[in-house]
């Protein structure tokens, strides 16, 4: 990884390494966070459904979730599985 100057920066440590948990319902999107967060040092763990998101939330204990506007319209009228 290299610094904005462009000098080589030290990977991650585990302890600052960040978990990112992905509800993304649009492939081509994912795919490009995906690419983009991982070279920048983040862990990522993805789920295409809310249940399944709630699930990994609770094994992981992810820093950050980031929902798509699809999965939060398939999860409106359900305020009790929001991740």
């Amino acid at each position: 990884m290299r610094s904005e100057d462009g000098a080589l920066a030290e990977e991650p440590s585990p302890s600052q390494t960040h978990l990112l948990l992905a509800l993304l319902t649009q492939c081509g999107l994912n795919l490009q966070i995906h690419d983009f967060l991982v070279s920048e040092g983040m862990d990522m763990v993805h789920a295409a459904q809310v249940d399944h998101c709630l699930q990994l939330v609770e094994r992981h204990h992810p820093d950050c979730i980031l929902v798509d506007a699809d999965g939060m319209e398939r999860n409106a009228g359900h305020p009790e599985k929001a991740p």
